[in-house]
């Protein structure tokens, strides 16, 4: 096995543990890889910030450039990029979570102004992610935009709000149950005639109302022809004294 000593560490190591240099009468380094890695994580350490911001203006001002190599390399080694971020995943869950959640505290304020500021676009952010439809976000934002009103019962749409869920919260819904995720068959309606609606298509939704016609005028019970009234009433009294006689 051939030899050499490091200049630096003064070790004799094997030729494979130093770097290589073209066009050099001696081909190999006179300092070893782990000598040359010590050098650089010193020398990052002591000029941390300095570094950073060459490496942040150089990203700023390639951005295009370095994405567009990322995505294709990406595409050229999709296999062995996805082996080596499961390895990483796995072997730092720990690092990970708390990454996300110290960085999801740092952003807290500002995605809260964000939402006050922005409250159409945040609630087409959330509703694309949720519904796996991020390509259509700018669609989706787009029918937002001119949606005021649900289509329905026209009462207000509320987009604002965070976590807060209201009846009249503007909620996303598919005209027809088919699965397509095409912009056409989406329309924003409230949260209460979402929930009404729920899975049922046009067709179903329609024999739904008129079915509930029927109710209303006493079709099911001819003891309140003509008195829909009456028989909701009854029916109110009914459920309100069935448990043991107590309201």
């Amino acid at each position: 096995m051939d030899l050499k000593r490091c200049n630096k560490c003064g070790i004799e190591k094997p030729k494979s543990e130093f770097y290589i240099r073209k066009g050099e009468k001696e081909p190999y380094r006179n300092d070893c890889r782990q000598c040359i890695s010590a050098r650089g994580q010193e020398r990052y350490l002591s000029h941390k910030d300095e570094i950073k911001g060459k490496v942040k203006s150089y990203c700023l001002a390639n951005r295009e450039t370095k994405i567009d190599y990322a995505r294709e390399y990406y595409r050229a080694n999709k296999e062995e990029v996805r082996k080596k971020q499961a390895i990483y995943n796995a072997e730092n869950k720990e690092a990970i979570a708390e990454r996300k959640a110290k960085r999801h505290q740092e952003l807290k304020p500002e995605m809260a102004a964000f939402r006050l500021a922005h409250p159409r676009a945040h609630w087409a952010n959330q509703t694309t992610y949720k519904h796996y439809i991020h390509s259509l976000y700018s669609e989706v934002l787009a029918m937002a935009e001119r949606t005021e009103l649900c289509p329905i019962c026209n009462c207000k749409l509320k987009y604002a709000g965070g976590e807060t869920v209201a009846w009249h919260s503007a909620s996303l819904d598919r005209r027809f149950n088919d699965h397509s995720k095409s912009i056409d068959n989406f329309w924003i309606v409230c949260r209460r005639c979402n929930t009404t609606k729920r899975d049922r298509s046009m067709e179903e939704m329609d024999e739904w109302c008129l079915q509930w016609q029927k109710v209303r005028q006493g079709a099911f019970h001819p003891q309140f022809v003509g008195e829909p009234t009456r028989w909701i009433r009854s029916r109110k009294s009914s459920n309100r004294f069935s448990a043991g006689g107590r309201e």
